[in-house]
């Protein structure tokens, strides 16, 4: 009996702070979806729709290009950072890995400049060149910054990256969106951009005094070791995220920068579930990445499933809501000019359902992460073709068709991996059928709520009263069935109470409570 109690309090305390990490994190991670999402509804209201896509081409090309100069260093610190026990190896870790890492941004900065005509002409926009002649500075200042988040995780830190993200999507708020407003003028904006970049990082610089060292005796292992580890991962990542782009980048080459502003603003994934999603893996990937694989396989199983079905109960109901209401949503943000967008938004849902899971952590925990690379090279190409064959065929929503299409084949050789190569039984990682039938309430739930959009009524009142109305249905119905546990509920009110505490503690916050 003491030794089932002691394990039920060593588990209910360990629930408990990874509840916390995950609050915190999350607290942080809306906080920068809401501004973000502010930015992007005024700048789409100041601009045209061939400015907007300018702007939305510079910020894609950082995305895509940055994922190539990274050279899966992040996950390396993931991966070591949790193992490493001295005080003295840490500090050396993070400064070899600070060095390195501006390093590659100066590179990537280097290239930008050399090479924007060469972008411009490839994305039928000469407005870019001008815009990157500005902006090639922003991956020195922004890859060291991002750098930054991954060592925080990797320290446990979770407070530090939610006042972090807060701290850089207030400073791009300001600079970006004053500016703007100001000027109306593309060239500007990045300008701002550039700016709060700049600010961000002497920010991280100043904090990283504790973290790092200033007396390093260059250690080439080090770099050696993160580089062996981190780059079958970043080869891999790096196809998946080309796998990702490939339509972007066949949209800017057969059309104009605003049919890429249609393109880009449909394929955009709802907000909240990629904060969710990268609050709760931000947290579990530390936690795998301690445990033994060959000694600790069931833990790791444990985890890793458990996750997958608290995540389908949290993302399920939010797919499937936005499908319904996708006009709504697009129509709030980006007004009806961009009424084009809503068929591909919808299309790009289908994909949703697969981001329950991380794939890649498996592989990475047993080390195997060659596989990555393979199946991402198929991936790639099966996607290339695809996306080419599509967009000539039917057009602007080919590329968005392929994309779904190659990401389940892209499941399919996952599990395939887990099954025949890691040993898993499917059975134990999945709960395949909770998932199924969560998905089934969620979507039951959707069209008892949909009669909302035959009311005559402003979208902007219909949406948030459609959203609450899904989640009371859903949560009766998930109850009912109990596809929504008491485990689950306990879970759901300590991350409630956690952002709640922490927003009391924070004059602002508390100010919105007691208003609400």
């Amino acid at each position: 009996m003491i030794s089932k109690d002691n394990t039920s309090i060593t588990r209910e305390q360990k629930m408990t702070k990874n509840v916390n990490k995950a609050a915190i994190i999350t607290l942080g991670n809306i906080s920068r979806l809401v501004i973000k999402t502010i930015i992007g509804v005024i700048l789409v209201r100041i601009f045209s729709k061939e400015i907007f896509g300018t702007y939305r081409q510079t910020i894609f090309l950082y995305q895509t290009f940055s994922a190539l100069f990274f050279l899966g260093i992040p996950y390396s610190i993931l991966y070591f950072i949790p193992k490493i026990k001295k005080n003295e190896e840490s500090k050396s870790f993070v400064t070899h890995t600070l060095l390195f890492m501006f390093v590659l941004s100066l590179f990537f900065s280097l290239l930008l400049f050399l090479f924007r005509n060469v972008i411009a002409e490839w994305f039928n926009n000469q407005l870019l060149s001008k815009v990157l002649l500005i902006f090639c500075s922003y991956p020195i200042f922004m890859m060291i910054s991002e750098t930054y988040n991954y060592l925080l995780l990797g320290f446990q830190k979770p407070k530090k990256v939610a006042f972090f993200a807060i701290f850089s999507i207030i400073s791009d708020f300001i600079f970006i969106l004053s500016i703007a407003l100001f000027t109306n003028n593309i060239q500007f904006t990045i300008l701002g951009l550039v700016i709060s970049s700049a600010i961000q990082f002497l920010y991280v610089i100043f904090d990283l005094r504790n973290f790092a060292t200033l007396k390093l005796n260059f250690d080439k292992d080090i770099i050696l070791k993160q580089i062996r580890f981190s780059l079958p991962i970043w080869f891999s990542g790096m196809i998946t995220l080309l796998t990702k782009q490939i339509d972007k980048m066949i949209i800017s080459t057969y059309f104009t920068p605003e049919i890429f502003a249609i393109f880009a603003i449909g394929s955009t994934e709802i907000p909240i579930i990629g904060t969710l999603r990268n609050s709760v893996f931000g947290v579990l990937h530390p936690e795998i990445m301690k445990l033994n694989f060959q000694e600790q396989k069931a833990e790791i199983i444990k985890l890793f499933s458990g996750s997958t079905r608290k995540m389908a109960i949290i993302i399920f109901p939010i797919i499937t809501f936005f499908f319904f209401f996708a006009k709504d949503f697009l129509n709030i943000l980006y007004t009806d000019n961009y009424n084009d967008s809503i068929i591909i938004f919808r299309i790009y849902l289908l994909i949703t359902p697969l981001r329950i899971v991380n794939y890649s952590l498996l592989l990475q925990a047993a080390s195997k992460t060659n596989f990555l690379l393979y199946r991402s090279i198929l991936v790639l190409v099966l996607n290339t073709i695809l996306n080419i064959i599509l967009v000539k065929t039917i057009g602007i929503i080919g590329p968005a068709l392929a994309t779904v299409i190659v990401t389940y084949i892209d499941i399919i050789l996952f599990i395939s991996i887990f099954k025949y190569s890691l040993g898993f039984k499917l059975l134990e990682l999945f709960h395949f059928k909770s998932i199924f039938f969560t998905f089934i309430i969620a979507n039951i739930s959707a069209l008892l709520i949909s009669p909302l959009l035959l009311l005559n009524m402003k979208n902007w009142i219909r949406f948030p009263l459609g959203f609450l109305s899904h989640l009371a249905v859903f949560y009766f119905l998930g109850s009912f069935f109990k596809i929504i546990t008491q485990y689950d509920k306990e879970i759901l009110r300590k991350g409630i109470l956690k952002i709640t505490n922490i927003l009391k503690c924070n004059p602002i916050g508390d100010f919105l409570i007691r208003f609400i």
